[in-house]
Formats: structure tokens, sequence, C-alpha cells
């Protein structure tokens, strides 16, 4: 084999492929195999996967970890390619909560599993009347602006805006007219 396929790391229902490159005496004959991720068993066979490629059109959240390796056949043996492992990425989103001004910041990354992320800096996102605390996170924590927080789940992430009303001075009472008699105190 003079080409290893490598690890592949696809966002959810992006397409993924591995692939081998070999020379030998005669035909070559490929077969694919498949460990799916927590089996502590054997590879199985992939019946009907005899190509030198191997290719998903949906990379699922159910399926990182999952390793792969191609079996070359030529006329007198047969070699194992290298383990190649697939790596489902998520993406993190986030959401204004009833902003007025700005956009939501827009991350492009694509997270493998229990990687750190670090919020990102709100920009020019404003709600009127309140101030922006941080960010809330699936797990019920506001995190602030570039603290580390892994994500535990294998599914895409919203953080959320978190706003706290700003605080207002109020006059709870208004004074009352007072019309003392002469050496009387009064309120």
């Amino acid at each position: 084999i003079i080409q290893q396929p490598k690890d592949a790391d696809p966002a959810e229902n992006e397409s993924y492929k591995f692939s081998v490159k070999a020379e030998g005496v005669g035909q070559l004959k490929y077969q694919w195999y498949w460990l799916p991720e927590g089996d502590n068993g054997d590879f199985g066979r992939l019946n009907g996967e005899t190509s030198y490629e191997l290719k998903y059109d949906n990379a699922e959240f159910t399926d990182n970890g999952s390793q792969y390796y191609c079996e070359v056949t030529d006329d007198h043996k047969s070699v194992k390619s290298r383990t190649a492992t697939l790596y489902v990425r998520f993406r993190v989103e986030y959401k204004g909560n009833g902003h007025t001004k700005g956009n939501p910041p827009e991350d492009s990354k694509k997270y493998r599993y229990k990687e750190k992320i670090s919020p990102m800096d709100p920009g020019n996102l404003e709600k009127s009347g309140y101030t922006f605390m941080g960010w809330l996170a699936p797990d019920g924590k506001v995190y602030e602006v570039g603290e580390e927080f892994v994500y535990d789940y294998l599914q895409n992430i919203t953080f959320t805006a978190e706003w706290a009303r700003d605080k207002v001075l109020q006059i709870i009472q208004q004074p009352k007219d007072a019309d003392p008699a002469e050496n009387e105190s009064y309120k």
C-alpha cells in the first residue's frame, strides 16, 4: 500500500471518504472493514465495499469514533492498511435572544467531540435596556467570553445570549408638601 487511508472529520450530514492507493502483481482486490465506536470486538466486513475508495453521503454523530481499514489483495498476498478513524465534528451556533441591534457571532469552525470551546465575543450585539452577561450553554451555565467549555454531547450546540435588565433609578415615593408651624419639625 503506497497511500494509507487518512482519518476523516466531517460535520454532521457532510459527506466523507476513506481511500487507499496500492501496487501489486496482477489485479488488485479491495475489501473494507469497519468497527463501530465502543465495540471491542472484531472488525466486520462491509459487504459490497470493494473499491479503493469508501464513500458515505451523511456523517452521523452516532458513527463518531468508528474505525475503518482496507485489505488489498493481489495475486500473491493480502495486506491491511492502517486503521483510519471517523471524527464527526459539531458546529456552534449563537442566538441573540431578543436582541435589538447587531447580529449574533457566526462560528465557522467545526469542533471535535470533547474539544474545548471558548464562547465568542458578542461584537455589536445589543438588547435595549439590557446588559450582555454571557452565553447560556445547554448545560444551563452562563459562560463568559473566552471561558473554556467542554461539550460532552454528540450534537450541534447553541449558545444563547443571556441578558440582565439595566437598573434604572426610580423614585418610589414622591415627597409631599409640608407646611410646618413655626418651631415644628417635618419630614
